[in-house]
């Protein structure tokens, strides 16, 4: 048998590029404030007028959604439950939309005031990945292979 690594990598584990559970609300808000701006500078005739102001709506409602809950997981199990799959489906949609609007958003300075509730994104890439993999890697000119077989759970 062959040695191999698991990492489990909890909530944290990108703290400096994805907000976390207790600034999550305040950010997904800004991420709805970015769709609204964007709607203001748009002809209201247009089609993409109507994409971005159907996302901002929708993004509105579910933000509502997410506030009565712990956590968006919360809250998707909730529905699971109660058998409201399309909401679920809606969710993970625009989830996804969040995260791609996260993982390009610039880096921001650091507030002067740190609040618990505020996000400070540090970087792009949280750059303790790059350790990570970095020391999983053979020291290969050219390739990328890993020492050993590795896992990853989330």
């Amino acid at each position: 048998m062959k040695n191999e690594l698991t990492y489990i990598l909890g909530a944290g584990a990108s703290y400096q590029s994805i907000p976390i559970v207790k600034n999550f609300a305040n950010r997904f808000d800004d991420f709805a404030s970015n769709l609204f701006i964007i709607c203001q500078g748009l002809d209201p005739q247009s089609e993409m007028y109507e994409l971005f102001e159907d996302a901002y709506l929708r993004v509105s409602k579910i933000s509502e959604a997410f506030k009565t809950h712990q956590s968006f997981d919360t809250y998707f199990k909730k529905l699971f439950h109660t058998k409201e799959f399309e909401k679920i489906s809606e969710g993970k949609k625009i989830l996804n939309l969040y995260f791609i609007w996260e993982h390009l958003s610039k880096i921001t300075n650091e507030p002067e005031l740190k609040v618990e509730t505020t996000f400070w994104k540090q970087s792009i890439i949280d750059k303790r990945y790059d350790a990570l993999i970095a020391g999983l890697l053979k020291p290969l000119s050219g390739k990328s292979e890993p020492y050993c077989p590795v896992n990853f759970i989330t």
